[in-house]
């Protein structure tokens, strides 16, 4: 049985977990620029008096990959759970 750790993913290698991995962290990042990011630089600018333009947002494409990814990732766990991971 493979390892799984939360910084590097599936422990064996793969091109498979190492794509999953980049959309993981991409989509994680992606959502804290939406979320955090953005609304505290618009915070800390309005506060200190400064005008700076409102940084770009990011459309619902990126919650359409989040679910996504987060659907396939619960179909493979189902798979793993019920022993049929692998068999086609």
């Amino acid at each position: 049985m493979k390892s799984y750790d939360i910084l590097h993913g599936p422990q064996g290698g793969s091109i498979a977990s190492a794509a999953f991995l980049t959309k993981s962290w991409c989509c994680g990042g992606a959502l804290a620029y939406q979320y955090l990011l953005v609304p505290l630089a618009v915070w800390a600018t309005s506060w200190s008096g400064y005008f700076f333009p409102r940084p770009p947002a990011l459309d619902d494409t990126l919650w359409q990959l989040m679910f996504g990814m987060l659907g396939m990732g619960g179909l493979r766990t189902y798979e793993k759970l019920k022993g049929v991971a692998g068999v086609h």
